[in-house]
C-alpha cells in the first residue's frame, strides 16, 4: 500500500506518543493519521474545540522526528473549512493563529523577568539576545519543510531559549524574522513556555517579538575606579550570563585597571579573556586580567 490512514477513537493513547515532551493537548481531539510507509512520512489531523497555540504542534512534530524518526506534518483541520470532530456533532471553530511573520510586532503585556518564568505560562520578557550561531541566531529546516529559528535571551536575572516556527506559505518570514535580530539585540517577547524534551529545559515559543533601542550605554563616573575580584562568566553554570568578552570590554571602557576571573571550578574562559585584553591593548585600553 502506498498509503493508509490510521483511525484511532481513543485520542489518549496516541498522545501518550507525546509524554515524555509534556505538551498540552487537552483541547485537542484526534481525526486520523495517514502513513505513507515508502517517505516514511506520518500526516497527523486534528481537530480543536478551543483556541490553541499552534506553536505546540510544531514542537511535537519536532520531537516526534527525532524519537520515532520519521517525518511528521500536524494539521490543525479546524483552520480548514468545517471540519466535524469526531466525539462532536458539530462544527469545531476556527482556530486563532498567532500572528507568525517577519515583521516586528508590538508586544503587549506586564513584563516579567525571565527566573520567574514557570513552565506553560503565557508571558512578556525584556532581554537581550546571545551569542551563537549567524550572530545569535540560528535556523534549521526539518524533514517535514518546517523552519526553525532559535536563539537565546538573556536579562538581569536569568538567560532563556526562544523558538519561532513558520511553515507552509509562512516559510518565506523566517529568514527576515532571523535577519532584524543579532548577538546584543534587545528585544520584547510575548511567548508561551513550555518544556522542550531535547534541551530539556523550559523554552519559549515565540508569538510576537519587537526590537527595542537600547538606552545610552552605562558609565562609571567614579573618581577612584574599583578592582573588582569577584567575577563570573557564563562559564559558571546557574551562577551567569555574561560573556567574558563582554566582561572585559566593559571594565575596559569604564576605565578600570583589572578584573579577577572567579569561575566556579573551570578554567573556559581563560583564553578568551586574553584574546581580548590584547586587542583592547592594541586599541590603547590596558587591562590586567587577575586569572
Amino acid at each position: 500500500m502506498d498509503r493508509y490512514r490510521l483511525t484511532i477513537d481513543n485520542k489518549d493513547n496516541f498522545f501518550q506518543l507525546f509524554a515524555d515532551a509534556n505538551l498540552n493537548f487537552n483541547n485537542c481531539t484526534l481525526r486520523d493519521v495517514i502513513v505513507t510507509p515508502a517517505e516514511n512520512f506520518w500526516e497527523i489531523n486534528i481537530v480543536t474545540t478551543k483556541d490553541v497555540d499552534e506553536n505546540i504542534f510544531r514542537v511535537a512534530e519536532d520531537f516526534l522526528q527525532r524519537r520515532y524518526h520519521v517525518s511528521v506534518e500536524i494539521k490543525n483541520k479546524s483552520t480548514v473549512g468545517n471540519e466535524i470532530p469526531p466525539a462532536e456533532n458539530k462544527s469545531a471553530p476556527k482556530t486563532k493563529r498567532s500572528n507568525v511573520n517577519g515583521k516586528t510586532e508590538k508586544s503587549s503585556g506586564e513584563v516579567v523577568k525571565i527566573s520567574s518564568i514557570k513552565e506553560n505560562d503565557n508571558v512578556v520578557i525584556i532581554g537581550e539576545v546571545g551569542g551563537g550561531d549567524k550572530n545569535g541566531v540560528s535556523l534549521r529546516e526539518f524533514k517535514n519543510g518546517t523552519i526553525g529559528v532559535t536563539f537565546s535571551v538573556t536579562d538581569d536575572t536569568d538567560g532563556i531559549v526562544c523558538k519561532k516556527f513558520f511553515k507552509g506559505d509562512k516559510k518565506s518570514d523566517a529568514q527576515p524574522f532571523a535577519d532584524q535580530i543579532k548577538a546584543g539585540t534587545l528585544v520584547k517577547i510575548a511567548a508561551a513556555a513550555k518544556y522542550d524534551d531535547y534541551a530539556k529545559e523550559t523554552t519559549l515559543l515565540i508569538n510576537k517579538l519587537e526590537v527595542l533601542e537600547k538606552n545610552s550605554a552605562r558609565v562609571d563616573n567614579a573618581e577612584v575606579k574599583r578592582v573588582e575580584l569577584h567575577v563570573h562568566t557564563q562559564m559558571s553554570a546557574m551562577d551567569a550570563v555574561i560573556p567574558v568578552e563582554k566582561l572585559i570590554q566593559t571594565a575596559a571602557d569604564w576605565n578600570w585597571n583589572a578584573v579577577a576571573i572567579t569561575d566556579h571550578g573551570v578554567i573556559q574562559a581563560f583564553p578568551n579573556a586574553a584574546q581580548t585584553a590584547a586587542k583592547l591593548a592594541k586599541q590603547g585600553k590596558k587591562i590586567k586580567i587577575i586569572y
